[in-house]
Formats: C-alpha cells, sequence, structure tokens
C-alpha cells in the first residue's frame, strides 16, 4: 500500500478510523486535501478505498467551527401562500402519478428537480416527509409550495428550532428524535457529513413505515471531474464531508444497513468544474465568485464539459433511491 503523509495541520479530534466507511475495506493509498473553508488552506488527510473507490476522511477534525459560513443555515426563509400550494398540490397530483396523463402533464408543467425521487414511489402529498441535515429548511419549504403538508427537518446544527407553519417545522436535534412512520427520510447532500452512515441508515430503516424510502443525494468520486481535478474537487470539502463515496460505495453501504438501491439517477452541474478551477488557483468558494476569476472564454469552456457529461456513472453527484430489503 502505498502511503503518503497522514495528519492536518489542525488538532483532530482523537477519533480516527482506517478502514473505507462504505465497504469497510483497507485503503489503496491515502492523500491530502486542501480544505478551502479553512483561512490558511490546511490538509486533511483521506484515504481511497481499494475494493470499492470511496473516500474517507482519517482524522476526524470537528466539522463545527466550518458550519459557521455553511449555505444551508443562511437566515430564515418565507413561507409560501395558500394559493400557491394549493395550486402546487393539484399539479404534483397528477405529476406524481405514472402513466400517460402524468407523462403529458409533465412536458407542459415545469416538473421541480425532486419530483422523480418520489414519481411512482407511491408517496402521498400528505405523507411524513423528514429530511435529515436540513438546514433552514429551503428543500422543505419547496415541497411545502408544491403541496406536501406533513414536513418535518432535523438538523443538529441549525441554532434554534423553526416553525414556518404546522406544515413545515425545522427541528435542532439529532437523528434519533425522527419520528416513526415516517414515509419518506430525505438525505440531500447530508450522508457524507456523517461519520457513521451505516449506523445512522439502520436507525431509519426502523423508524420507517413499510414500503418507505430513503433518498440519498451525494457526490460520488468517480468520472471526468474527479480524475481530473482529485484533491482540488469542490466537492470533496475537507473536513466537513467525512467520506465521499463511488456509486459501489453507497450500494455497500445499502446493503449493510438493510435496503436495496432501488433507482438511481446522475447530474451534472457546472460548479462541480467552476468550483474545482477555483480551489486548483487557491481562490476559495466562499470569497470569490467564479466570474470574477475565471474569463468568459474559460467559463463557457466548462460549460461545455458539463454537459458533455451524460452517463450517470460519469456524473459527479447522483441521487438514489433505496428500500428496506424485502419491501
Amino acid at each position: 500500500m502505498q502511503t503518503d503523509r497522514v495528519g492536518s495541520s489542525e488538532s483532530p479530534l482523537p477519533s480516527s478510523t482506517s478502514v473505507c466507511t462504505c465497504c469497510g475495506q483497507p485503503f489503496e493509498y491515502t492523500f491530502d486535501v486542501p480544505s478551502w473553508r479553512s483561512p490558511n488552506w490546511a490538509t486533511f488527510a483521506y484515504g481511497e478505498c481499494g475494493t470499492c473507490g470511496s473516500l474517507t476522511l482519517l482524522d476526524r477534525a470537528d466539522p463545527a467551527q466550518y458550519y459557521a459560513d455553511y449555505f444551508s443555515f443562511k437566515p430564515r426563509l418565507t413561507n409560501s401562500s395558500r394559493k400557491r400550494r394549493v395550486l402546487g398540490a393539484a399539479a404534483n397530483r397528477v405529476l406524481l402519478r405514472e402513466g400517460p396523463l402524468g407523462r403529458t402533464t409533465g412536458r407542459v408543467v415545469r416538473r421541480p428537480y425532486w419530483l422523480r425521487w418520489f414519481a411512482g414511489s407511491g408517496i402521498r402529498l400528505d405523507a411524513q416527509i423528514v429530511e435529515i441535515g436540513s438546514g433552514s429548511g429551503a428543500l422543505l419549504l419547496d415541497l411545502n409550495r408544491h403541496g406536501f403538508s406533513n414536513l418535518l427537518g432535523i438538523d443538529p446544527f441549525v441554532a434554534e428550532d423553526i416553525e414556518y407553519s404546522l406544515q413545515v417545522r425545522v427541528v435542532r436535534a439529532d437523528v434519533e428524535a425522527a419520528p416513526s412512520g415516517t414515509a419518506a427520510f430525505i438525505l440531500k447532500h447530508s450522508l457524507e457529513h456523517i461519520d457513521d452512515p451505516i449506523g445512522q441508515l439502520s436507525t431509519l430503516r426502523r423508524l420507517l413505515k413499510p414500503n418507505g424510502i430513503v433518498v440519498i443525494e451525494v457526490p460520488v468520486a468517480q468520472g471526468p471531474v474527479w480524475s481530473e481535478y482529485r484533491d482540488n474537487w469542490i466537492a470533496l470539502d475537507a473536513p466537513v464531508h467525512r467520506f465521499t463515496p463511488t456509486q459501489a460505495g453507497i450500494e455497500s453501504i445499502a446493503a449493510r444497513s438493510g435496503y436495496r438501491v432501488e433507482r438511481r439517477f446522475g447530474e451534472s452541474v457546472p460548479y462541480h468544474y467552476s468550483g474545482s478551477e477555483l480551489i486548483s488557483r487557491r481562490c476559495s468558494p466562499l470569497t470569490h465568485a467564479a466570474d470574477d476569476v475565471l474569463s468568459p472564454l474559460e467559463i463557457a469552456h466548462l460549460a461545455r464539459k458539463t454537459r458533455r457529461i451524460s452517463r450517470a456513472d460519469e456524473c459527479p453527484q447522483m441521487t438514489f433511491i433505496l428500500r428496506p430489503v424485502g419491501q
């Protein structure tokens, strides 16, 4: 096994790991990742798994200090009007259906990006939906604008509980506060922040109602963006991201926590290229916008590279729909 320097220029917590978070196998080698959230670009060591290819933070530095400027904790948002919720609910009752009517309506009404999570899954608009790692609740409010009426966010890093309405709440708590009988748990770019994803998913499985689903959206360490930028890839986000899986890594996590992967989607978005280009020039995305650093020609070139990524297994982020085994 090839091993580079394992360590960090910031004081780590006592806990550390020596095997892959996803599949539990040894690392092929380790490498240092500069943190664009750190004012002095401190480096943190990650291991790359020799079996599933996933990446794991080796020294579990406390991430709390890095959440002060985290985008999902921005000030409270506003809830939508009752009229807009009613109209959104009417559209989604049709869009959530499988068959000709749902497909036809989808060509006329702009589909929310999250619609494919629930389409054909049996999730109703009044179903209990819980987002783990919700931040201030932006996604929940968007779901509410489209007619979903039983929404809860759970996040241990929000400053305080937030009650937007009887239909939308965010509580400052850990995953153990999630209610039983939940129809869908959503972990949108939050699973990678967790040191023990298998333990957390196992807890959620016990709280799911029969035939419920878990939605996971994560960056994945595969494809051309990862190959080109590696330690300068923006989605590594050291040390906030405790691990970055591959598709095989998520499949391993799912199997080890009692799920099967029912569906998967890939997505290629421009910031994976433009943000990584900023980091490679040691310009933090916290203080620099892409169009302030990159020329219009460079931005256009990166946009073309983004559009050329079409296969799911080449995309820098993926969404996985999990169901418990046997359901």
